[in-house]
């Protein structure tokens, strides 16, 4: 029984890279990957962008050289990332908070603790003057809520939080938008976080990051990269996944209703959020029978996922999460939903 992973919001797609690559080749491949990469995020080929093990050490490797010299408030408005939290509050991420290694170590992030203000999503949308004070500040948030699938990031949200400030530094993690829709990095943020995994595909994986030409000459980031060699495997992968990659929003917003037409048969519906991302359906649930029922998909062949255990503040919404992609074909949904 071959899986149909529904599941792109964790990143588990089959199957793992394991060839064995040339020096010369993973040079190469490095190469490669860095200007797929640009292409995705809109970047030039004179724009800094930045490769690392994940998502976590590109933050970190951001934050470090402008917490050092400045005294920024920090605000949080993320589903996706709640080990910020964490990192801000003790300068460091254990390992039992978060699935991702430590990399950030207690010596090398203990100076960046700050005090932080969690924002809910709707807050920072529909008055972000309201929620945002005129100091100077940085603002973290994701490009799409992996909770609800809305769209957070956009160029009128940008324009108005530097209104409020010029000087607010914006920090986008598009890990739930990167390989589903199109992305414009620069109109979005001042800092572009992401992965080659999830909606991308690739397994093992890599992290990228894009910063702005103006942060840079302000705070001297410098680029930092992995090694193209030891990392040969996530390179590989992650090229080989985006060569598969199809991004089409109409077809899978195709899907989406396709799904939701699926599920008014049995009386069931879907999330609709008022900037609805369509690569993401939420099937609510009642809370104490998501586990069971994602488990006896799994045996079923479709590997989805739960919408709880990721809230830093607001409200969770209890349900199945599905994930969309224009490979998706009608007669899988057809079949999940005969399941629920």
């Amino acid at each position: 029984m071959t899986p149909i992973y529904l599941n792109q919001a964790e990143g588990i797609r089959p199957p793992m890279i394991t060839e064995k690559i040339s020096r010369r080749s993973a040079l190469n491949n490095s190469k490669i990957l860095e200007k797929e990469i640009r292409k995705i995020l809109g970047a030039t080929p004179n724009d800094f962008l930045a490769f690392s093990q994940n998502i976590t050490t590109s933050l970190i490797n951001v934050l470090l050289p402008i917490l050092n010299k400045t005294n920024y408030e920090i605000y949080i408005c993320s589903h996706e990332i709640r080990w910020f939290k964490t990192l801000f509050k003790i300068g460091t991420l254990p390992t039992h908070e978060t699935t991702y290694p430590n990399y950030a170590r207690q010596e090398e992030v203990a100076f960046i603790k700050r005090k932080i203000n969690i924002i809910d999503p709707a807050d920072l949308i529909n008055n972000p003057a309201k929620k945002i004070g005129r100091k100077d500040a940085i603002i973290i948030f994701s490009h799409v809520s992996r909770l609800t699938g809305e769209i957070i990031a956009s160029q009128k949200l940008y324009r108005e939080i530097k209104k409020i400030n010029p000087n607010n530094i914006i920090i986008v993690d598009g890990a739930q938008a990167i390989g589903a829709m199109p992305v414009k990095a620069k109109s979005l943020s001042d800092v572009y976080i992401g992965t080659s995994s999830k909606f991308i595909g690739a397994e093992p994986l890599v992290a990228f990051c894009w910063v702005s030409k103006a942060l840079i000459n302000n705070f001297l980031i410098n680029v930092w990269s992995i090694d193209p060699i030891k990392f040969c495997r996530e390179v590989y992968s992650s090229i080989s996944a985006l060569k598969k990659l199809i991004i089409n929003p109409k077809i899978t917003s195709k899907h989406r209703n396709e799904l939701k037409l699926f599920l008014k048969t049995k009386n069931l519906s879907v999330l609709e959020e008022k900037a609805q991302a369509p690569h993401i359906a939420i099937i609510p649930w009642k809370r104490s029978l998501v586990e069971k029922k994602i488990n006896d998909l799994r045996k079923s062949g479709y590997i989805i996922s739960s919408n709880i255990g990721y809230s830093i503040k607001e409200p969770e919404i209890s349900g199945l999460r599905v994930s969309l992609t224009p490979q998706t074909t009608a007669e899988q949904l057809k079949q999940l939903v005969t399941l629920l």
